[in-house]
Order: C-alpha cells, then structure tokens, then sequence
C-alpha cells in the first residue's frame, strides 16, 4: 500500500467528479430548455422584424442565445458520445504510476458510484480491506445487476466469506487493467469486485458455488455495459447514431428516374438513413470486412455469402450495408446506394416467360447507369430456380453484369444451394467471391444471447439468469443437431421462457425449465442428475435381462456406454453408441436393439429398422442419402428419417449383406457421428444409438461353444475371420464402440425365452378374453424341448408355443369349455 494514497484532496476531488457530473447534467438540461426556447422565438423575432424593422437588439441576443445553445449541445454530444467511448485517461495515468511505484491518488481513477461508496468508509491506518468494501459495494445497482443475472442474492453475497485482504498496489493494479479492458470510465464496483475475487479464494468458491466463475462473471459485466451503453444512447439528444437524414431532394438526379429499382428494389442505404440501424451485430468483423474486400476489386467486384440456414448471412450483409451508409468503409464504397431486389415484387403477376426476365434486366440497366448502386439479393437459389414453369433464367441475366465496371452484387445462399447451383457454374464461380460464414464462438455466442433476452423478457414478462443462458447454449449444442447457431440457441430461449410462463406462471426462467422442456420437446430421456434416471442407469443389465436372455458380455458392454454417454463423462460428436452385434440368428440380436429403444428413449417405436439386404447394389446408396440431380432434388430414407427423429436407434439388420461402398459410407457416421446427404446437407447422429446386426460366422460360432472356446477366443478369432474372409474390412470394424459376438442358446436359456413368451400370451388372453391360464413344469420342459434349436436359436419357439397353446385356447374358447373368468391348467398331456 506504500504507494497508494487516500488523502482528504482526495475526497475532494472524488466529491469534485461526483458534482462535476451532476452540475453537467444541470447545465445540459437548462441550456436544452433554453435553446428549445430560444429557437422558436429567434424565428419570431426575424418575422416581427421583417414586418417592422424595429427589433435588431431582441433579435439578435436571441440568436445569440441559441447558437451558445447549440454550440453546447454540439461540443456536449462530442464530448459523450466520442470522447468518453476512450478509456478514461486518469486510470491509465494510475496504472503507469502504480507500475513506476510513485505516489497515487487512487480516488482520481474511481467511477462516481464507486467514489460515492467510499466516501462514506473509514480509512485506516493500513488501508481498506476487501469485506469492507465488499459491504459498502453491495447496494450498487450494477452489482445488483451482476448478482441477479448469477442467480446470487444480495442477502446471499453479504454473507459470503472473504480472505479479508487489504486493497494494496497490485489488487489496485489489477482493478485498473479490468476496467481498461472494459473500455469503463474509472474503476467501476464490478470491476473492484471482479479484481478481489481473482486473489480472494474464499470469496472465489462462494461464487463458485452458484456456477459462477470469473469469466462468467466478466460475461456478466459485459452485458451490463451493453444495457448502460443502450440507455446513453437512448438519452443522447444529439447521439449521432440518432440523427437520420432523407437523402436530399437532388437524390434522382445522381442517377435519373429510376421506374424498375422503384417498383422492384428497397434502397436499403436510405432506409438506415432515415430510421437508423437498429440490428446489434456480435462478431463477423472478418465476414463484413471479406465482402468489402470483394466489392473493392476492379472487376468481379461480387460477393456471396453462404452458410448453413439461420447462421446469420442476412445479419452480416446488413453490418456490411451499414457500414456503407455511415462512410466507414473504403472510398470507393463509402455512402453508396444499396438497393436490395425483392424477388416477390419481381415475380408477382408474371404472364409470360419472358416478363421476369425483362424486369430484371431493368433493374440491373438502371443500376450500371447510376453507377453508384449495390444490388443486394437476399437467398438468390430462389431466383436461381424460380419454379418448375423456368419463368426466368437468371444465371444468363446475371453474367452479362457481373463484370459491370462500378457495379457490384450482393448475394446470399445457403450452402446446400451454393454447391448445387453456383458450384456447379464455373463461370459463376469466376465472378462471384464466396464469403463462407461460420457459426458464431461460444464467447460470440453468449453475447448475441445476452443481447437477446431483453427482447424475450419483455415479450414473456420474464426473466432470464445467466446461467439459464448457458444452460439454452449447451442444450441446444447437444440437442439441437441440425440447425446452426445463433437460431437454434435464440429459438430455444424463446419457446423456454414461453413454456415456462405459460404452464407455471414462473416469472424467474431457470435451467431447470431448459431441461423440461428439451425432455419433453424432444422426448429426450432424464437428465443423469435425476434420482430415477440414475437408477435406471445404474441397472440398465437387469432392466435389459428382463426380456434378453442371456447374452451378459454384451448386455454389459452396451450398459456401460449408456452411462458414460448420459453421465457426461464423454462430450463427442460420434453416436451415443455403436455396436455391431455377430452371432447365429434368433438368439437376441434385434430384441437387444429393441429393449435398448425402450429404456433408454422409453418406446420401442423409436427403433428405425433398416434391413441392409435391400441395398446390395452400388446406386442404393443414393437411397439411404439421397441425390441432387439436374436440380431435383431426391431425399434419402436414412438422411430423412434421422433428420426428422435425431433421438433414436437406427438398427441395420444383416449390414453385411449391403453393398461394400454403403459400409463406407457409415464410416463418417460411426467416426464423426455426421452423414453427409447427397444435396450436402450434413445430418448429426450425435443423438442416436446405431446397433448393426450379423450372421457373419454364425457356424464358427455354434462349432466353437460346442467345444468349450472362452467367449472371448472365439470373439477375437470371429473378428479375424471375418476380416480375412472380406466381409468387413478393419476400418470398419474399429469404428464400433464394441463388437460383441451372441452366442447360440443352450437349453436352459431356451426355456427361459419360452417362460417370458407364455408370460406375454398370458396377458393378452386375461385382457382380450378375460381367462387365465397356466403351464406345469413338465408341459413348460415340453416345449423348451420341442422349441430348442442350436441353428435357428429362439425362433422355432415361437412356433411352438404357438402351434401346443394358441390352438389350444383358441379351440376351448370357441367351443366353450373355457370361459371368461375361469383358469385353464395346461398339462403335458394337453400340448403331447
């Protein structure tokens, strides 16, 4: 603390600043009443003295008064808007005493809220200490902000324990740096607050026992400047970014009476100008500057934008246009007209095939003359293939003026469009730069949010914790598979906080509402938190071995990749699982498949059962992804369905019957948990459980138990053969979570499959017929015997039971010898 001072010149000038601030705002408002006076009654004055030239002195002491009042409201708006958007050069001069160990008035670097605050504490002898300005800070209304957004109560936070450090050089130091970085004018109580909890492990794990970190905490911070920087500019008489203009009455003359782009274009340029550009823009520095790089070239000066639907393309256009308008681009570009084509405009009322066309020509005629116009054709696929009639060809309008000297365009597409259309145009290709835009980061992303919620709270009269934030963004990246960010993450926040409301009432959204809703939207099972759905992962083999007989090695290994999925142990993109189950047919390949649908997506319906033996040639690969041909484009079977039900167990029954080019292609999707479909749509399997089923080695397998192999010797010598045989290649092998081999029933396990069968057929005859029926232990050893069938596993059981106990009830039934209420024992003598 040696070098930090708290003198009593230094309440002074703290109580200075605060006055100095309040005096302003004083001044401000009466020289603003003042000039909203004297203006009207300059103008007054001038008509009194041109009727009779009598009052010069009156006359000009009120101009005189209004151009003071002007002049103020001029240098005013100046000084807020321009010069305080710098850091406050007193933080900076006492970061650079501080580090030169000279003597500082910390008090000349506070904000005046914070000054205000200690103002009011006794300074000791040793200096301040963190819990005394802990308390002092409490009542902020920026702390206020930042310990609500966190979910952390003022009763809560006053209670928190502190290390009690004192407030000395480098804890200032590190205050300075936060609210340099910041861009705050002083140490502002967020920033003081943030620098303690950096060296305060105390208060560090009291915060962290409400998720909140120092980034989240810094993330907070930042959204409370965004609120602070939206009301100044609000209040801001003279705000720049407030003052519209029209254009000017000489506007047609610049590029002459322009009838197609005022029938069939928006000068998107003269909208900003007029009512301003309200679109708040997080990131995409490097897309808007890509585009102005492209627009200032010589020739070719084209750009599009491609990205996935509802990553922003539109969004980063319009930063693009904005910046046009407002003179902060290149001056070839600055304060040129953009004019955005509406194609509904354009192709509305068209009578002939030939009309479109020509009034595209105009537009784009009137635009090279003018000579300082962008055009702008948002989602240009829908001109690109206007419908089945080819009522315009615009590819061929387009080239003739692309090359335009001082005439540029616009355009966005999606990136499945763009790798059909203008992928497939190399002469598009040539003139047109692609603008790839990507996904906003996490950082980004937590921001576009952050500025989100205002418009989502006041809609839903709700409101939103940060850590609600982070938890949309998290489901959404783990759920939400196949939209982009920002959308899917925005559109989650809206239904959440609608649904929340709606059912509940709940005006506090929570986590806890993200979760229900995700369980319930998209009938995604329990979170691992929950204390039933832990259970159920915790027992997932006995739950399994209640309709699977046998068959614990694989049982076990498709347990265990459930709980690490759903606990969290594993963050990956691939499936949830994968296995290839091998083995004879009938002893329990599909029913694994299906009791895992079940319990793990609670309906069996949630099975999608592909049979690979229908896709043994090369062309059927078109079937499961589809294919873009001549345009017209063909959905795949397998890309539809996941995309339209991503929770899901998609089973490929007998797969080594498919066609060897159909196994690579689940390569992608075993390894990066994406298939690619043939209109390069990429459909996430992240949120699936794929189950391959064969009877590859089927003999080797029942040869080998017969002669008492391990399990596992015969699992690892199947592997070799099968690969040795070309079945499977390596590669696709390894990309399986586990391949497990079933091994053939023995008579035991037989029985067992026919108890739980009778069990099934017992309680469809109780419901529909309302009989009961039972089967000794001799009939049951019976039927196990006649069922039993080391090549054919458990289906001939079926068979059976139905050929000794189905005739059996059906003919007592019909004939009336068993009726409803009465119980039927079936003995071996009934089924011999």
């Amino acid at each position: 603390m040696n070098n930090i001072e708290f003198k009593s010149t230094g309440n002074l000038t703290a109580s200075a600043t605060i006055a100095r601030d309040e005096f302003e705002s004083f001044i401000f408002k009466f020289l603003h009443v003042a000039a909203a006076i004297a203006l009207p009654g300059s103008l007054l004055v001038i008509v009194i003295q041109r009727l009779a030239d009598s009052a010069n002195i009156a006359s000009a002491l009120a101009l005189l008064v209004a151009a003071f009042s002007m002049y103020f409201l001029a240098f005013r708006s100046f000084y807020r808007f321009k010069l305080r958007g710098f850091v406050n050069v007193s933080a900076i001069l006492a970061r650079d005493k501080i580090l030169a160990k000279e003597k500082c008035n910390i008090f000349l670097s506070l904000s005046p809220d914070l000054a205000k605050a200690m103002l009011h504490m006794e300074y000791a002898k040793n200096g301040f200490s963190t819990d005394q300005i802990l308390k002092k800070i409490a009542s902020s209304a920026d702390i206020y902000f930042v310990l609500n957004r966190l979910g952390v109560g003022k009763d809560s936070f006053v209670q928190f324990q502190s290390d009690k450090l004192l407030l000395n050089d480098k804890l200032w130091l590190s205050a300075l740096d936060i609210a340099i970085r910041f861009g705050h004018f002083g140490i502002d109580s967020v920033d003081l607050l943030l620098a303690i909890i950096l060296v305060d492990k105390k208060l560090a794990a009291s915060f962290d026992q409400f998720g909140a970190g120092p980034e989240d905490i810094s993330n907070v911070i930042v959204w409370r400047d965004h609120i602070n920087a939206r009301v100044r500019e609000n209040e801001g008489f003279l705000n720049p970014k407030r003052l519209h203009f029209s254009g000017g009455i000489g506007r047609d003359w610049a590029y002459g009476y322009a009838n197609y782009l005022r029938r069939f274009a928006v000068d998107i340029t003269e909208s900003i100008n007029r009512f301003g550009y309200n679109l708040e823009i997080v990131g995409k520095d490097d897309e808007t500057k890509a585009i102005e790089q492209a627009l200032a070239k010589g020739t070719n000066a084209n750009a599009i934008v491609v990205g996935d639907p509802g990553v922003g393309k539109r969004t980063v256009v319009m930063n693009f246009i904005n910046k046009v308008a407002l003179g902060e681009t290149s001056q070839s570009l600055a304060f040129r007209h953009i004019y955005e084509v509406k194609t509904e405009y354009l192709l509305s009322g068209i009578e002939n095939q030939g009309e479109a066309a020509e009034r595209l020509t105009g537009v784009f005629d009137e635009a090279s003359r003018a000579g300082n116009i962008i055009i702008f054709i948002d989602n240009i696929a829908s001109l690109l293939s206007s419908g089945e009639a080819g009522e315009i060809n615009a590819s061929e309008v387009l080239l003739k003026y692309l090359s335009v000297p001082n005439m540029s365009f616009v355009f966005t597409m999606d990136t499945m469009d763009y790798n059909s259309i203008i992928g497939a145009n190399k002469t598009l290709m040539e003139k047109i730069e692609k603008v790839e835009v990507a996904e906003p980061s996490p950082q980004d992303l937590i921001q576009i949010l952050e500025k989100s919620v205002f418009a989502v709270e006041y809609h839903d009269k709700c409101y939103v914790t940060y850590e609600t934030i982070k938890e949309v963004i998290r489901s959404a990246n783990k759920y939400i598979l196949n939209l982009p960010n920002p959308e899917k993450s925005i559109n989650l926040l809206e239904s959440v906080c609608s649904k929340a409301v709606a059912e509940r009432g709940e005006t506090m959204v929570l986590p806890k509402d993200v979760e229900n809703f995700i369980s319930q939207r998209y009938k995604v099972p329990g979170l691992a938190s929950d204390k039933a759905e832990k259970e159920k992962l915790l027992n997932l083999e006995n739950k399994m071995h209640q309709s699977v007989v046998g068959q614990d090695r694989a049982i076990s290994a498709i347990a265990n990749a459930m709980r690490r999925s759903r606990s969290g142990v594993t963050d990956s993109a691939k499936p949830i699982g994968s296995f290839l189950l091998l083995g004879p047919t009938g002893v329990g390949k599909t029913e694994t498949a299906k009791t895992l649908a079940r319990i793990y997506f609670g309906d069996e319906s949630r099975m999608i059962r592909f049979d690979m033996s229908e896709y043994q040639n090369k062309e059927d690969v078109y079937r499961l992804i589809g294919s873009s041909i001549h345009g017209e484009n063909e959905t795949g079977t397998l890309a539809t369905t996941v995309l339209n039900n991503p929770f899901s167990l998609v089973l490929l029954d007998e797969i080594e019957k498919a066609h060897p080019d159909i196994l690579n292609l689940f390569l992608q999707v075993l390894d990066e948990g994406i298939l690619t479909s043939g209109m390069g749509q990429k459909i996430s399997f992240a949120n699936t459980i794929i189950i391959a089923t064969s009877n590859a080695g089927s003999n080797f397998i029942r040869e080998s138990v017969e002669t008492g192999m391990p399990l596992t010797d015969i699992e690892s010598q199947l592997l070799d053969q099968v690969q040795k045989d070309g079945i499977f290649k390596p590669e696709f092998l390894n990309r399986f979570s586990a391949a497990i081999v079933f091994h053939p029933l023995d008579m035991e396990q037989t029985k067992q499959v026919a108890v739980r069968m009778i069990a099934k057929l017992q309680q469809n005859v109780l419901k529909n017929q309302g009989v009961t029926f039972t089967v000794d232990d001799q009939a049951l050893t019976t039927l196990a015997q006649l069922g039993y069938s080391p090549e054919m596993g458990a289906r001939p059981m079926a068979r059976v039971i139905s050929e000794k106990i189905e005739n059996l009830l059906a003919k007592k039934l019909l004939s009336g010898e068993l009726q409803h209420g009465q119980t039927f024992n079936i003995t071996q003598a009934e089924i011999a």
